[in-house]
């Protein structure tokens, strides 16, 4: 006979009660239906009945999702035990969840576990986005945007989390921001990036967003972008804006160009929404203009940031969207973007340690593959066998290294200073050509970013200018873009250069790599969207000689006075002036110049320039540059210094140029020098027949100038220290370092020119005994 369990048990409880216990669930599997990522937990009654004698007993449970209270008791014989079940869906992914709850007796009593199923279906969140998918077709070197709403199928308010997935094509074409933290109900901005893209292509991307606090949920936004033919009627340079914040200093502001191929156009310049700390210096135009962009980073509640600037043409074609990005400064790299060693080509690099602590340095190199722009690590052959790693060199000293040039085929790359303390210096490239001449040529360490630099170029009247840029990022591929205008400042062609890989480099002719420059001149306007570039100029004359210069930043800009402390005319000896203008208003520059007489004093100099140029009155179109190049009409060499003088932000360097005959010419290049700072290291060296010159001019119209030089060795050693007779107001004093004392003789190390008095502007020249010359700027002092 089949009895049911529950009179089964009534007519075992008259004999059950004196033995052992018996715990019976009186509720069945629990199932429960509970919504993933829902914050209010789930509570519930069960019921535990003892059939048996009393018992202690220890509850549990084997999910952490879920608990039980009481977790332990004593129930009585033939009583029951309530229980609260308590289920968290805020940590349980979608699906079917699956738990025990255990009650056990104490061992030795006879009594078995008593255990009951839990059984969670967990209802899975889902995202709603509207639109579901976006498809962009922005024209060629655009930027467009477009915003989605995110909403939960429950409409509830809850963290997410989102990111990019790049699924062909550059890796930096899709972008988003949104607000922090990020929330469903919340609406983000995507944006996609045809800069540096081909026409017609068609790339495919998404946006994913996981549930931060709700395991498993995800959905995500496919993104189209399909390149156009042709961009909008209106286009800006650059592209796209980069803004550095270094300690509280606020960033320089930039110029951008507004431009259209078809003409005046009118339009509407709109920075993005909201809390901003972009601001702009119109608000409307017609095309061609420029227009000024701050950014006051501290507006900003973090960085980095990311806005934008919306050029909107009122004929109702599509906008050009700029974006505006603002970040913390990264680490600087002491950065040589250009090292050349074999096939008759030297480089020879001095580091200068301006901190006042000793400096320990380390050399690295980078090869370059040509054809892919890649670089390997480089360990070039150095002469002595030098070391390049862990050198310290003390305060106020420099070390001197020199590849051997030994190898056969010429091999090029960029060179990184690594230090901690403060360091400066100088490389300097050496050739020497088959007919046996000697050309030289110098370019500071470099550790300002540059992620926008104007550089002037010349190729006319057999000139070529030649570029050397570097990626010092060890991650990102630099993506970099370039405006050319003419010497009027039109444009005469958007471009990109090729992508530079991670710590990638390349070197090449401007007219061989953009054909159209072929015979013309003008400013190249660089801006590099990712990685971090470093670069600089050459320039070969028709006769040979060659030189190096600086690519003017825009993201860092020294203030103060503005000289040229060397110029030379007459003679053998001619002077180019190349200005550049940073500004978006057109620069008016005048050039003051003065000539030495005696006693290292001067008077008001008038130079004739070539074409009639008037320095009084020189026109500097924005993102533009001049040169004027003296004409040399005196039979004798004449020199003194120049002042330049603007209301806007001009920079530049001068180039020296000496033609003898029956002898290659030669040039060397120095930057203008901005501020007058009181204490300046130079290196010297006066060893193997090479001479250092120094010259120096005291910009005050009221104050003589007092100055002392200090000399050590290489090793740090004072060699020995001179009061110079003072500087009177305006003066200008150009000498070799031999000729004031004999001491320093066959000597090579580090000089420190301190000025209590006076406004001092300095460079240093040095001579090979095969007459090659080279000029360098004098680094500021801690």
């Amino acid at each position: 006979m089949r009895l049911v369990p529950a009179l089964f048990f009534a007519m075992c409880l008259p004999v059950c009660y004196g033995q052992a216990p018996l715990l019976i669930w009186l509720s069945s599997p629990v199932a429960l239906s509970v919504e993933a990522g829902a914050t209010a937990p789930i509570i519930t009654r069960i019921t535990l009945n003892n059939y048996g004698a009393v018992t202690s007993y220890q509850a549990a449970c084997d999910q952490s999702w879920m608990a039980i209270t009481p977790a332990s008791g004593t129930i009585a014989a033939g009583s029951t035990q309530d229980f609260t079940l308590t289920v968290y869906p805020a940590q349980m992914a979608g699906g079917v969840a699956k738990g025990k709850i255990t009650v056990t007796p104490p061992p030795g009593t006879g009594a078995t576990v008593a255990t009951l199923d839990v059984t969670v279906q967990v209802q899975t969140l889902t995202f709603v986005f509207t639109p579901p998918s976006l498809e962009f077709g922005a024209g060629p070197e655009t930027t467009e945007s477009k915003s989605v709403l995110i909403t939960l199928s429950d409409s509830t308010v809850r963290p997410i989390a989102a990111s990019v997935v790049i699924q062909n094509g550059s890796p930096n074409w899709l972008s988003f921001t949104a607000p922090s933290p990020l929330n469903s109900n919340d609406t983000i901005q995507v944006r996609v990036s045809a800069t540096g893209l081909e026409p017609g292509a068609t790339l495919q991307g998404e946006i994913r967003f996981t549930g931060v606090t709700v395991p498993g949920m995800s959905g995500k936004i496919p993104v189209t972008l399909k390149v156009g033919q042709q961009g909008a009627r209106i286009s800006a340079i650059p592209s796209q804006l980069n803004f550095y914040v270094f300690g509280t200093m606020v960033p320089p502001q930039q110029p951008v160009q507004v431009i259209s191929p078809q003409g005046r156009i009118s339009f509407d310049a709109i920075p993005s929404a909201g809390s901003t700390p972009v601001d702009i210096s119109l608000s409307e135009g017609v095309t061609p203009v420029f227009f000024q962009v701050r950014v006051n980073p501290f507006n900003a509640p973090t960085l980095p940031r990311e806005d934008s600037i919306t050029i909107a043409p009122r004929d109702g074609s599509p906008s050009v969207l700029v974006p505006v990005k603002t970040m913390l400064e990264p680490a600087r790299v002491n950065a040589i973007p250009q090292v050349a060693d074999g096939g008759g080509f030297k480089t020879s690099i001095t580091v200068v340690n301006s901190d006042s602590v000793p400096a320990v340095v380390s050399l690295r190199f980078y090869r370059s593959d040509p054809a892919t722009r890649t670089t390997t690590a480089w360990n070039p052959p150095m002469e002595g066998n030098a070391p390049l790693e862990q050198i310290t060199i003390p305060a106020g000293s420099s070390w001197t290294v020199q590849t051997s040039g030994a190898a056969v085929s010429i091999s090029s790359g960029w060179g990184e200073v690594v230090s901690y303390q403060v360091i400066s210096g100088s490389a300097v490239f050496r050739q020497v050509q088959p007919d046996g001449r000697i050309q030289e040529a110098a370019v500071p360490i470099n550790s300002s970013l540059m992620q926008r630099n104007l550089l002037p170029f010349d190729n006319t009247n057999g000139y070529v200018t030649s570029l050397a840029i570097a990626n010092l990022s060890s991650a990102e591929i630099s993506r970099v873009r370039v405006a050319f205008r003419d010497p009027s400042g039109q444009v005469i062609r958007v471009d990109r250069l090729k992508d530079l890989p991670a710590r990638g480099h390349t070197a090449f002719e401007l007219a061989r790599e953009f054909p159209y420059l072929q015979g013309l001149s003008g400013t190249a306007d660089f801006w590099a969207s990712d990685g971090y570039i470093s670069m600089l100029g050459l320039r070969f004359s028709p006769s040979g000689a060659f030189t190096s210069f600086e690519a003017q930043s825009l993201n860092r800009r020294p203030t103060g006075r503005k000289s040229i402390p060397q110029v030379a005319d007459g003679g053998e000896f001619r002077t180019a002036i190349t200005l550049v203008n940073n500004d978006a208003p057109t620069a008016q520059v005048q050039l003051k110049f003065w000539r030495s007489t005696t006693n290292n004093a001067t008077e008001p100099w008038t130079i004739g320039f070539e074409d009639g140029v008037n320095p009084d009155l020189i026109s500097i179109p924005a993102g533009s540059s001049v040169t004027i190049r003296t004409s040399g009409v005196s039979p004798t060499v004449q020199s003194g210094w120049a002042e330049v003088v603007s209301g806007q932000q001009v920079t530049g360097f001068a180039v020296f140029r000496r033609a003898l005959p029956g002898t290659p010419a030669q040039e060397a290049a120095v930057p203008v020098n901005v501020g007058t700072p009181s204490r300046l290291s130079l290196p010297f060296d006066n060893t193997g027949g090479f001479t250092t010159s120094v010259a120096m001019a005291n910009l005050s119209a009221s104050s003589t100038a007092q100055v002392n030089l200090n000399f050590r060795d290489e090793r740090g050693q004072r060699l020995l220290g001179i009061a110079l007779p003072e500087l009177p107001v305006q003066g200008h004093r150009a000498i070799a370092l031999t000729e004031l004392s004999k001491d320093l003789a066959g000597k090579a190390g580090t000089m420190e020119i301190s000025a209590p008095s006076g406004e001092i502007s300095v460079l240093g020249l040095r001579f090979s005994p095969t007459g090659a010359y080279t000029s360098f700027r004098a680094q500021p002092v801690q």
